[in-house]
């Protein structure tokens, strides 16, 4: 897979494939767009939303290796590492960064899988 690295003020995202909305601001993501994979969010980047079968099966086994090797969960780095190794050259990763103000500077990141071979 590819990885495709951005830095936005909102995470306003639109399937180029299909044109079909994956998410938008204040909006859950949708789900049941047809190119969307899985995704990734920080905040709880233990438990993935994956729809594909295959990749599914990859994570869980990535997951358990990791955890046996290491005794810990993989960070970050290591579910790209994971992400842009498994074996869909036509798949793309969207990392979304944004960020904005609470109670001090937070940021925020997503990582959408998209297969851009798919036709609506």
């Amino acid at each position: 897979m590819q990885l495709l690295d951005l830095e936005l003020d909102h995470f306003n995202l639109y399937c180029p494939a299909t044109g079909e909305v994956i998410l938008e601001d204040c909006e859950p993501i949708n789900e049941d767009a047809l190119a969307l994979k899985g995704y990734w969010i920080d905040e709880v980047i233990a438990e993935p939303f994956i729809k594909d079968e295959g990749l599914q099966k990859a994570w869980d086994e990535f997951v358990e290796k990791y955890e046996v090797e290491n005794d810990d969960f993989p960070d970050y780095k290591e579910i790209e590492t994971f992400l842009i190794n498994y074996p869909e050259p036509n798949w793309v990763i969207y990392k979304i960064t944004t960020h904005g103000m609470a109670c001090g500077p937070v940021w925020s990141t997503v990582w959408h899988v998209v297969d851009m071979n798919v036709v609506k």
